[in-house]
Parts: structure tokens; sequence; C-alpha cells
């Protein structure tokens, strides 16, 4: 019963009201109710009495202390009713002192007072009204004469009541001061508490056994959007991501079974505005702690931090995705470079090898048309020696193609229109391959000049026509085309040229024959290596191609897969030519005798030996040397005597450059002739700038070594 009627006192205010002042509040209503209920019992007995004053005061008091009820229920302000019922207090205090309350049981209202006013409006405000209590008090009982006093006072009574009263307040102000001082600091602490909970970046929730929520933190509404009193009594289960219930029923249910226990989860969770957030929720089970008697969760959203997550996520796919693209590039490239270096020896290795070999048939040749120049034309013997001379010829034919897949060198660079050799290349192949087979021309380049050797790019068309004819059974089609395109959006697959940016000449030829797999594309620009059977070809087609192509500052690659035919993409640097220089052919040329008097170095016994032979039967004066320093030496002492100097420009020990300009520094009129088993390179082209006077490219005939002689002292270059 004493609970209902308290809980009726304090009913109408919120439950997070503090607990003090919720007592302040029933201690108001009690005063205000007493002294209503005492004032109207007064207000009967003054008025019965015919004491008309005293019962107006009466009534007027009852009267304001209803409405100070009233009040404090309506506007629910404690403050102001308390220190209403202080005044009021206050003014009753006095009015008794007035008549007579300081000898009868008024003492008693006024002891309570002190008491009253300090615990209703605090320390402060009641040491005020105390003071001004105490002093209006002294004064109404101590002066000899008050107006409106209806009692005189003893001394006894002024001294006895003054420190009874002095007393109490002194009592009722130490009282509170030791209450309110841990007070004050708890109530800082749960300001500091409820700052840090409001204000956090979790949300903390107690739930009980069920899921549902008796608490949330005020943090909720800035977190997920809630109010707390939205989401108090629902079960927060509901709130969580269908995926995820099963797992968050799980561990609810473990922490059930685990009192005490931490346990850790990530969920989705609906925001208010219908989006899920990813949150880290933490629990612990205080069922049986008696102050909490719940499951209490600590939350915080994490969706920014999964987000990250999902991109670096994102971002480590992309990365090792192209880690293994890079890789991948990298395994290509150093194939590539592994072929190119591949190719490069192998070059090295075939130039030496035709190097050797022309010195050999440049032996055969010479002796071979010397003795020819010696047997009746109609003689076994004289066809003996032309043959010699025919297959030694082919022979330098080999030779030739080695030392153009080697690249030592262009022969003869003028201006060649591709749209013209290819049409030539075509009226060949027409006379000489199966007529099942189609030749078709599409030339849509609208330039079609390269500067560069046109044999050697007649020999690059036929070789690689011929290789499409042979990968076709019975019929098919060989398709030649051109097109201008440009270096950075071609991108040649096999080896990109050095210095070439602008535009260029694409040559295509294709076919529809067996085409080849990978591991053949990988070899086909090896010398010797043929897929064709014995008897059919000796693999020094497609290598010539390649040391043409890259020769002549260009690049090709291969498309082709078994079944659906090859095609060759040919790139060269266009130049602004507008006429090709004609083709001329060779003149026939005859052995001429002479007296002049030569000086012939090189390094190959072979040579110089067929050399001396040869031009001392047709009558010249010659002085070999198989040493250039022994050739100096002489040339030092001799070189009034000296006419012409052939010089071979791959000499062991002193480089062939350095011996020139010796020769050149003794007799600066020395007409040199250059001679090599390899074609005009730079080394060459750098020597006829300097003063050579001609070249010649071994094996030779004769007629062609005593023709330069001839043209050299006649005073032309060749």
């Amino acid at each position: 019963m004493l609970t209902s009627a308290s809980n009726l006192l304090t009913s109408g205010f919120s439950p997070k009201t503090d607990e003090l002042v919720l007592i302040r509040i029933k201690l108001i209503n009690i005063i205000n109710i007493l002294t209503a209920f005492f004032s109207m019992i007064f207000f009967f007995y003054n008025f019965l009495n015919n004491r008309i004053i005293f019962s107006v005061v009466d009534f007027l008091t009852a009267f304001i202390m209803i409405c100070n009820i009233v009040l404090l229920r309506v506007h629910k302000k404690p403050t102001v009713s308390a220190f209403i019922t202080c005044i009021i207090f206050f003014i009753l205090s006095v009015y008794l002192l007035f008549i007579g309350g300081a000898e009868q049981f008024g003492y008693l209202w006024s002891f309570f007072l002190p008491i009253a006013v300090i615990f209703l409006i605090g320390l402060k405000g009641g040491i005020v009204v105390i003071i001004v209590f105490y002093v209006t008090a002294a004064v109404t009982i101590m002066l000899p004469v008050i107006p409106f006093r209806l009692v005189e006072y003893s001394s006894a009574v002024k001294i006895n009541f003054l420190l009874v009263l002095g007393l109490i307040s002194i009592v009722a102000i130490y009282y509170e001061y030791s209450r309110e001082k841990p007070y004050k600091k708890l109530m800082l602490h749960e300001h500091w508490f409820r700052a840090v909970i409001e204000n956090s970046a979790s949300v903390y929730a107690v739930i009980d056994i069920e899921g549902k929520v008796l608490y949330e933190s005020p943090s909720l509404v800035h977190v997920y959007g809630y109010k707390p009193e939205e989401l108090i009594g629902k079960n927060i289960i509901d709130l969580v991501h269908p995926e995820d219930i099963p797992s968050a029923l799980e561990e609810l249910k473990n922490l059930i079974k685990n009192p005490g226990k931490v346990k850790r989860l990530e969920i989705r969770y609906r925001h208010k505005d219908g989006t899920w957030r990813d949150i880290d929720v933490v629990g612990i089970n205080l069922l049986e702690d008696e102050a909490v008697k719940g499951i209490v969760l600590t939350s915080h959203d994490i969706s920014e931090r999964k987000e990250a997550e999902r991109e670096v996520s994102i971002l480590n796919e992309t990365l090792e995705t192209r880690i293994l693209q890079r890789t991948e590039e990298l395994r290509v490239s150093e194939e590539k470079l592994q072929h190119s270096e591949k190719m490069r020896a192998i070059g090295e290795l075939a130039g030496g090898i035709a190097h050797d070999f022309n010195n050999q048939l440049a032996g055969i040749i010479g002796c071979a048309d010397l003795l020819k120049s010696n047997l009746a034309m109609d003689t076994e013997l004289y066809v003996c020696a032309e043959t010699i001379v025919n297959v030694a010829k082919n022979a330098g034919k080999l030779t030739a193609q080695l030392l153009a897949f080697a690249r030592k060198g262009s022969y003869h660079r003028i201006p060649v229109n591709f749209h013209n050799l290819i049409n030539e290349v075509i009226v060949l192949l027409e006379r000489s391959i199966d007529k099942r087979i189609v030749i078709k021309k599409q030339l849509s380049a609208s330039s079609s000049v390269v500067v560069g050797d046109r044999d050697q790019f007649e020999s690059m068309l036929l070789n690689i026509a011929l290789n499409a004819r042979d990968a076709i059974q019975e019929t098919g089609i060989i398709t030649f085309s051109t097109e201008i395109v440009d270096y950075e959006t071609a991108h040649p697959g096999e080896v990109k040229p050095e210095d070439s940016t602008g535009t260029c000449l694409k040559i295509t030829i294709s076919d529809n024959g067996s085409g080849m797999d990978k591991e053949t594309q990988k070899h086909i620009f090896e010398p010797f290596f043929t897929t064709k059977s014995r008897g059919k070809g000796i693999g020094m087609g497609l290598a010539a191609v390649y040391g043409t192509v890259q020769s002549h500052n260009g690049a090709i690659e291969i498309e082709s897969s078994p079944g659906h035919g090859t095609s060759f993409s040919l790139y060269f640097p266009l130049e602004d030519y507008i006429n090709e220089e004609t083709h001329m052919k060779k003149p026939q040329l005859t052995m001429k005798r002479g007296n002049a008097r030569i000086l012939f170095i090189d390094d190959d016994e072979f040579v110089v030996r067929m050399v001396e032979l040869v031009l001392k039967k047709l009558g010249y004066s010659i002085t070999c040397f198989q040493n250039s320093s022994e050739g100096i030496e002489w040339f030092r002492n001799a070189y009034h005597q000296t006419d012409i100097i052939f010089l071979d420009m791959v000499m062991p020990g002193q480089p062939t450059a350095e011996v020139f300009e010796e020769l050149m520094s003794i007799h600066p009129e020395a007409i040199i002739i250059l001679t090599s088993g390899y074609s005009i390179n730079k080394a060459v082209e750098i020597l006829l700038e300097k003063g050579a006077r001609g070249f010649l490219k071994k094996p030779f005939e004769i007629a062609e070594l005593t023709g330069i002689i001839a043209d050299s002292l006649a005073g032309g270059d060749n």
C-alpha cells in the first residue's frame, strides 16, 4: 500500500528521472498535502471561533499548496514547486512565531524548516533560506515591541528556541554537505558514463533469453537510425539478415549455455533506411547478474571496413591477374629474347661458315676459269671445267642465302617498288607452279617504295611463295596483299625494327594450306630447318627471308595453325621515292690480260695461290701476303712499284680499317680494292667513303677480277 502511494506521488515522471529528484518530488507533495490538510483544519477552527483574518490566511495557504501540487503534476518542474513550497513554509513559520508558536507546537514546525529547505532546494539555496529565517525569527522573538505580534516571549524561550533552531540548522547543513559531496561525484561519474554511452560509435543493448530488447543505448539513433524506444520489447533477430539468422541464433544459444563467456560474431543488420550494414557484435551472458539480468551486446558498424576489405580483395585479384599477365608477358619476351639471341648466334656461325666457304669457292672458280681459258671449247675437259664453275656458282647461291640470314650487309640499296616486284614474282610463279593453285593479289598500299636490295627482296617473296605452294595439297589459294600501317599500332610480333616509329609498308603473303603448329613456328627461320622430305628442300629459304627482313630494318610475323593455312606479314619502312631504280642485268665479262703491279693481301692460302697463279698467267705482276703487317712493310718500301692493292676485309690480328689507314698514310693516292666473303656491310661502306676504289665479293670469276683491275686503272669506282 505504501509502495502504491509512493508511486502515485511520482506518477507521470520519466523512469529515467534521477532518484534524488524523485525523493524531492515525493517530499514536495507530502509537505503540500499536509500543509493544505492542516491549513483547512485551522481554517474551520478559526472560522468557528470568529477569527476571520486567521481563517483567511489558513484558506489561502491551503489553496496555494493545492495549486502547487497541480502545477508540479502538469508542468513537471520540481524546482519551481520546491521553491514555492519553501516560501510558503517560510511564511507559515514566521506567521506562527507572530501568533506565539515559539511557546506552543509552532516551534516544531519552525525546527523542521531547515531540514525541509536544505533537502528541497539544495545546500546553497537552503543555507540562504535558513540564514534569512534565523535572522527573521531572532528579530521576531527578541525585539521587545513588534507590530502584529500577539505574545511576548520570555528570555528562556527566546534563548532555547534560537539555540535549538541554530543547532538543527547546523546539523542539516552538515548532513547535506556530507551527503551532497559523494552524490555530486557519483552524478559526475554518471554524467560521464552517460555521455560516453550516448556519443559512442558503438551501440550497447541488453536482451533477454528470448532475444527481446530490454535496453538500447542512445547512440543507436546515430549508428542504425532507430530511436531506443522503437526497439524496446522487439526481438533483435527480426533485424538480422535472413542469411545470417542461423549463425546469430547459434551464437545466442552458446551465450545462454555459457554464462560469463564472451562471444563475437559478424552479421548484417538492417538500418532504418532499409540498407544492410555489416556489424561486429560482442556478447556476454549476464543473466545471473542481479543488476543486469540479461545478455549484454556491444555492436559497431563495420560496413566501411568491409567495403574497404572488398575493394582490397578486388585490387588484390586485379593485381594478381596483372602479375600473371606481366609474368606471361615477361616469359614471352624472354622466349623472344632467347630466340633472338639464338638466331644471332646461329647467324654469326652461318656467316662465318659462308665467308670461309666463299674463300674456297673463289679458289675453285678461279682455277676452273684458268682451265677453261687453256682448253678448246669442244673438248671434254672444257665441259668438265665449265661444270666445276657452274656447280661452284650454285654453291655460292647457298652461301648467299646464309649471308642473307646472317645479315652481313645488303648488296645494292636502291628504291624498290614492291607492287611492281610482286607483279613480276606472280608472273614467275604462274609459269612454274601447279595450275590448280590460284594466285590472288590485293595491292591496297598507296605507296610501296622501299629502299633495299632488289634481288634479296625478290628472293624473299619467292621463298615465301614457294613454301606456300609446298603447303597446299593439290588445290588452293596464295594471296599477296599490301597496306600502309603504323609501327605503333601494327606491333610486329617477331622483332620490332629499331628506330622505326613512322608509317611502314605491310606485305602479307597467305595461303590456305596445311599450316603449322606452334613448335614448328619456333624453328622455321633457323638455317637448315625443314619439314619437307629429303631432296625437296634444305631449309635455307625462310632463314634467308629472316636475314633479309632484319638487314633492311624490317620486321616479320607469322600466323598459322594446323589445317588453317599460314600468313606471313612483312613490315618495311617507307621511303619518299617516286621512281624506282631500273633493274639492270650485269654485262657479260671476259678475262683481260694486263701488266699491272698488284699487291694482294688475304689470309686464305687457297685464294692467294689461285689469284697469284691466274694473274701471273694473264701477264700481271703480283705480290701476295697472308699477313697484313708484312704487306704494310712491303708496301712502305715499294709503294712506287704498286698499281693496285687488294685487301681482304677479314684478316687476323690488326683490324682491316687500321690496315687501310696505314696503307693510305704511306701513299694517299693508292688504289685499294676491298674483298670479302661477306656482302657489302657498314664497315665496307665506311672504307669506300674514305677512299677505297671498289669492292669485290667472293667467290668471284677471273673475268670479274680482271675487270675491276682494268676499271680501277682506268679511273672508275667499283
